[in-house]
């Protein structure tokens, strides 16, 4: 099982060029990003989609950060820019202290230190990029 950790930032077509750049635009952020990404303006929406394994949920508890990235609604979170501080405190703290943070990696391999840092970036850089953006899971 895995968690897919959502942004959604709801936004308006201004003209056919905005729509044309934001298609380019598609097209690079897919073939660089790590994770799935969407962005559509057809539908006013942009969209980015983070999956890591539920075998992190440990580490990320001991990081502060389980809460608001496996339940962020459930626990009053419901804008990317809600939860940044948490992702950065926890995100810190796993660079900080990474023999600690390995001591929870998963022993069949799925779910790593190794996974969980790139995982954390990536939805803290988001989160800060769009903070109005509304978050949600899937679990």
């Amino acid at each position: 099982m895995s968690l897919d950790f959502e942004i959604i930032l709801e936004e308006k077509v201004e003209n056919d060029s905005t729509k044309l750049i934001s298609e380019i635009a598609d097209v690079i952020l897919s073939s660089f990003h790590k994770y799935p990404i969407n962005i559509e303006y057809k539908g006013v929406k942009y969209f980015d989609n983070f999956n890591i394994t539920h075998n992190l949920g440990k580490m990320a508890k001991e990081a502060g950060i389980y809460k608001v990235l496996w339940h962020p609604n459930e626990n009053g979170y419901f804008t990317a820019g809600s939860i940044v501080d948490i992702l950065q405190n926890g995100y810190d703290d796993l660079l900080e202290r990474p023999e600690y943070y390995k001591q929870f990696n998963s022993s069949n391999g799925w779910g790593m230190y190794r996974n969980m840092v790139p995982f954390v970036k990536s939805v803290l850089d988001a989160c800060k990029k769009y903070p109005n953006a509304s978050i949600e899971t899937s679990t």
